[in-house]
């Protein structure tokens, strides 16, 4: 038996069509007048509707959700550590040609000392602990113990993105600076100085100033007041730039008092077991291979962490005439010069 259906009852499970006016009529029909003029209003009212919302229509009217502050906070957070470690994963991913698993962020770094340390200059960083050189060994004759055997031959690991290798032989004609392949055979290098210690630093990210006549300064320099309260208290030498990171020794930026200072300018003193260091040259070198193409772009030098034959020396780099990032040599401990600034690292611990 075949039905004729009104053609107001629609099929339940095709979509919805728009109704016609015709409804309205078939409704007085079936129920009076008064129905067909309620079904005509409602008509009109259809007619209205769009499938977008207007602009002023703030989502109130169908049971906005309301989140605490605690909760936005907490979400505010959640998507700047995940860009962190996004970025991170990308630059180490680029760098070794292979996933580097990226631990999650110390549980110091809130979100709201990571906006306080953009503000200043310093962004977070990884680096994994690994050895960056192979080592071939030989122990001495009678002697089987580690730490004593003589260093044969040294050479850089390869990885796609590691397009500028520290030392004298990846400088223009390799004739500037200190090889650390063949100075940690000589013994004047430690070998760790071909490792990474690994895990978070909090960086420096900016750029290094080009050398006038000693009286360039880093922009923006946070560390510019403690500087200047250093040299005030004679900590510190003076100098005629009173803030400047320039014309300071290594020995003097090991001193306890100076490192407190920095911690404090840079408010990781509040932090646990906070290292407060300087760049080692192969951190300063990896960052600048990853992220910081400017730190191989300037003509003035930086001290690094590394000692240099048993600490009498100390290793600087990165003056861009003489390779930039391959860029390492070495001058006295005490020495400062006007052409030689710094960049602190703060390293969490593991």
């Amino acid at each position: 038996m075949k039905f004729n259906m009104p053609p107001s009852l629609e099929n339940p499970f095709s979509p919805p069509k728009q109704r016609d006016p015709d409804d309205a009529k078939l409704v007085g029909k079936m129920l009076g007048p008064k129905e067909e003029g309620a079904m005509r209003k409602l008509l009109g009212k259809e007619q209205g509707i769009t499938s977008k919302p207007s602009e002023n229509w703030s989502g109130s009217e169908v049971g906005e959700i309301d989140l605490s502050p605690e909760e936005k906070k907490r979400i505010e957070a959640e998507k700047i550590f995940g860009e962190i470690i996004s970025r991170e994963s990308d630059g180490l991913r680029r760098f070794f040609g292979r996933e580097i698993p990226v631990p999650p962020l110390p549980k110091e770094a809130t979100k709201e000392l990571i906006l306080e340390w953009r503000a200043m200059g310093f962004e977070l960083h990884y680096l994994p602990a690994m050895s960056m050189a192979e080592i071939k060994r030989e122990p001495p004759k009678g002697r089987i113990f580690k730490g004593k055997e003589q260093i044969l031959e040294a050479t850089f690991k390869e990885f796609p993105g590691w397009k500028k290798k520290p030392g004298k032989q990846y400088t223009p004609g390799q004739q500037y600076g200190i090889d650390l392949l063949e100075e940690v055979k000589a013994g004047n290098l430690d070998p760790s100085v071909l490792d990474l210690p690994g895990g978070w630093v909090l960086f420096d990210a900016r750029e290094k100033p080009n050398y006038t006549d000693g009286t360039q300064m880093y922009v923006n320099d946070p560390l510019a007041p403690a500087i200047e309260e250093l040299r005030a208290k004679k900590v510190i030498e003076g100098y005629t730039v009173k803030g400047s990171r320039f014309n300071l020794s290594p020995q003097e930026l090991d001193k306890g008092a100076v490192r407190k200072a920095f911690a404090k300018a840079m408010k990781i003193d509040v932090i646990p077991n906070m290292q407060t260091t300087l760049p080692r040259a192969l951190e300063f070198n990896l960052l600048g291979n990853i992220h910081y193409a400017h730190l191989d772009k300037t003509n003035s030098y930086e001290w690094f962490e590394d000692p240099y034959q048993k600490g009498s020396g100390r290793l600087c780099g990165g003056h861009s005439g003489l390779g930039g990032l391959s860029d390492v040599n070495w001058d006295d401990s005490a020495r400062r010069y006007g052409g030689i600034g710094f960049r602190v690292l703060g390293r969490f611990s593991a």
